[in-house]
């Protein structure tokens, strides 16, 4: 086949123009892309650790006069999602509904919303709590009255046991007369304290008894001053004499058949009198039970109190449902069991709601491959 006609010149630089041109708009067109990109990443703002919920909840506490190390944060992930875990530990005269009332205005103040939390027993180790958004983080915030304990504990014994052990305490059964019922799944070793001026307080025991389950009398305690709710009739309160006192503890006992052993409903106020604390004991100096402390407050004698009468003791390390929704309480469980792996050893205390039985049956077998649950009275000494 003959060769095709050459291109004249003018065709030839035709086409190397149109080439060029092709190739500067594409340069162009790759230019501005670079520099819409790089005015995007120059409009955002560098990452900046006080804008974190632990910065903006630490200032706030800081100008009503708290110290730095009273606030606690974690970020936390979770089934529900990240989100930041965030507590301020309070004294026992501080206004915790003023600091609420000021976190609430400053999440506002930067776009965000905190929405009230209720606290179980409101006025003693729960002070309060919020939930929502802040600085754009997902943010739930606890007040409680208490000192604060390390987030990595260390170990503090010298001789761990094979396995950790870690006792639960479900507070505030005898209401319903399915609280029996509604804790029959979880494991046995879960104990149940019941309440001896609710209404189903005696069937409720002695149901829970057959279930092979520990019982305890949750005796009712004065709390601090909260508009709340009160701890109800026959309650120990601060004033009452030696054998007033007696008497309250033995019809209480007497309200709550099976009992192997007591701790205090609200309290704040009671556990913290040595006075009121020496009479508990004296009425159960004798009686074979040990006193497990709710430690609703940082100032609890009850403790120091059960020594010197003689009488076997141990305290709470974790409130599991202080805000009783399932991501709180999932994150309070996992904190009881770090601790019971950190010191051999743990004590955990919730309630018979639904939603903390709910996730200590979700939780049930991961729980068991790494602690060994007990009864609170083979950690009583």
């Amino acid at each position: 086949m003959g060769r095709g006609r050459p291109r004249r010149p003018r065709q030839v630089s035709q086409a190397i123009w149109q080439r060029a041109a092709a190739v500067v708009v594409l340069l162009a067109v790759a230019g501005v892309v670079l520099w819409v990109a790089a005015r995007r990443e120059s409009s955002r703002e560098p990452a900046d650790p006080a804008d974190t919920p632990a910065a903006m909840v630490g200032e706030v506490a800081g100008r009503l006069g708290l110290e730095s190390g009273r606030v606690q944060a974690e970020k936390v992930n979770d089934a529900s999602g990240t989100w930041w875990d965030v507590r301020v530990h309070v004294p026992s005269e501080f206004d915790a509904p003023r600091l609420l009332l000021d976190l609430q205005a400053a999440a506002h103040n930067q776009g965000g919303r905190l929405d009230p939390l209720s606290v179980t027993e409101a006025g003693g180790y729960g002070r309060g709590a919020l939930s929502g958004s802040w600085g754009g983080h997902p943010v739930r915030i606890l007040v409680v009255g208490d000192v604060p304990q390390p987030r990595a504990p260390v170990r503090r014994v010298t001789r761990l046991p094979e396995k950790a052990l870690l006792a639960i305490v479900l507070d505030d059964a005898g209401n319903s007369p399915t609280d029996a019922e509604a804790v029959a799944a979880l494991p046995r070793d879960v104990a149940v304290a019941v309440l001896p001026n609710a209404p189903f307080c005696r069937s409720v025991a002695m149901e829970l008894s057959r279930q092979g389950r520990e019982v305890l009398l949750h005796l009712p305690m004065e709390p601090l001053p909260n508009g709340g709710v009160g701890p109800g009739e026959g309650a120990i309160t601060v004033g009452l004499g030696q054998e007033e006192v007696r008497r309250r503890v033995a019809a209480a006992l007497a309200a709550v058949p099976g009992a192997r052993g007591v701790n205090n409903h609200m309290g704040s106020r009671a556990t913290a009198d040595g006075e009121t604390m020496a009479a508990v004991m004296a009425a159960l100096a004798g009686t074979g039970l040990y006193f497990l402390d709710s430690r609703t407050t940082a100032s609890s004698l009850a403790q120091e109190a059960a020594r010197r009468a003689g009488i076997a003791s141990l305290r709470r390390d974790v409130f599991l449902d202080v805000v009783a929704e399932e991501p709180a309480i999932r994150r309070s469980l996992a904190e009881a069991v770090d601790l019971a792996l950190a010191l051999g050893q743990a004590v955990a205390i919730g309630h018979v709601h639904p939603a903390t039985v709910s996730v200590l049956l979700a939780e049930r077998d991961e729980l068991l491959a790494r602690v060994e649950l007990v009864p609170p009275s083979r950690l009583a000494r």
